[in-house]
C-alpha cells in the first residue's frame, strides 16, 4: 500500500516541480531580455513573489517550515490568491510585450 502511494505522489509531483522550474526559467529570460530598468524591477519583483511561495509551500509539505497560509501558486484554492499571481504574470507578460518599444523624451 505504502508503495502505491508513494509512486502516485512521485508521478504527481514530478510535472509539478518542472513546470514550477520553467515559470522561475522564462520569467528570468524575460528579466535578461527587458532593458527598461522598472521594467526589470516589476519582473523581478514577481520573481520574488512567486518564488518565494513556491519556496515556503513545498517547505511547510515537506515539514522544514513552519505551517502558515501560503498557498501554492496557480495549484492551492483561494480566489484572490489566484487573481494576485494572475495579475502578478500579466504584468510580467506586458513588460515583456512592451520591451522594444522606443520610450519617448520630454521635450
Amino acid at each position: 500500500m505504502n508503495g502505491t502511494l508513494s509512486a502516485l505522489w512521485n508521478s504527481l509531483t514530478g510535472p509539478l516541480l518542472i513546470s514550477r522550474r520553467s515559470i522561475k526559467w522564462r520569467i528570468s529570460l524575460i528579466f535578461q531580455t527587458v532593458k527598461d530598468p522598472f521594467g526589470k524591477m516589476l519582473v523581478s519583483g514577481s520573481f520574488a513573489i512567486f518564488t518565494a511561495q513556491v519556496t515556503v509551500s513545498i517547505g511547510m509539505s515537506l515539514g522544514l517550515l513552519p505551517i502558515i497560509s501560503v498557498s501554492l501558486p496557480f495549484m492551492s484554492y483561494g480566489a484572490l490568491s489566484a487573481m494576485i499571481n494572475a495579475f502578478l504574470f500579466g504584468l510580467v507578460l506586458s513588460v515583456y510585450h512592451k520591451k522594444d518599444m522606443i520610450r519617448m523624451k520630454k521635450i
